[in-house]
């Protein structure tokens, strides 16, 4: 089992790290698709290279959005576990080209132990942007939000170091990885930290 979680935090390191950086040097699947067409445009073996690039891109970026990993330490153990986030953005302060935004989301976890198998937070998020192109951004966020298992709960502060992927209007999707420690309510129940790394899906209604 230990091997296995190896593996699936190995693949989801190469897949966010290597999805960010195609956008960064613009080798995205149109520009691909281009470069290929100018370099033989009637050749079937370039079609058939463009449909491969284009269908291995997909899954993979399709894979990583659907596992996301994380570690949870609590009661002095630590546990593995899936989660997914969705969220909306929020034009914040506008204090630069591309200014600061906010994020309000929900996210699900599933831990992988005997008993309180279910996470549930809600959350707020200021996103500061470091760096930003046409249609990517990289950002790091603070915020924090609401926890709870349904047997106990608390609030937690977070940072997170990601990226906004825009693919148009109104969705972008949230390469991250994430730290943040639950304090409970209830002082005589232990807290949690999480460390967790994904894809998160972002809905943008308030922006052109």
């Amino acid at each position: 089992m230990r091997r296995i979680f190896i593996i699936v935090i190995v693949f989801m390191l190469a897949a966010e790290i290597s999805f960010p950086q195609d956008f960064f040097s613009g080798k995205n699947t149109f520009s691909l698709k281009t470069d290929l067409k100018k370099h033989n445009p009637g050749s079937k073996i370039s079609n058939m290279r463009i449909q491969d690039e284009f269908w291995f891109g997909n899954a993979m970026i399709i894979t990583a959005m659907l596992i996301n990993p994380m570690l949870v330490y609590e009661n002095k153990k630590v546990n593995f576990g899936l989660t997914k986030e969705a969220s909306v953005l929020f034009p914040f302060i506008r204090f630069s080209k591309f200014g600061t935004v906010c994020r309000v989301g929900a996210e699900y976890s599933y831990i992988f132990r005997d008993e309180r198998n279910h996470h549930l937070r809600s959350f707020f998020s200021v996103e500061i942007p470091l760096e930003a192109e046409d249609f990517v951004a990289l950002t790091t966020g603070i915020g924090g939000g609401y926890f709870t298992d349904f047997k106990k709960s608390g609030a937690f502060p977070q940072v997170t170091l990601g990226g906004l992927l825009f693919f148009d209007q109104k969705f972008s999707v949230n390469p991250y990885i994430k730290l943040r420690h639950t304090f409970m309510f209830d002082r005589s129940q232990s807290d949690v930290t999480d460390l967790s790394l994904g894809i998160g899906i972002i809905y943008m209604p308030f922006f052109d």
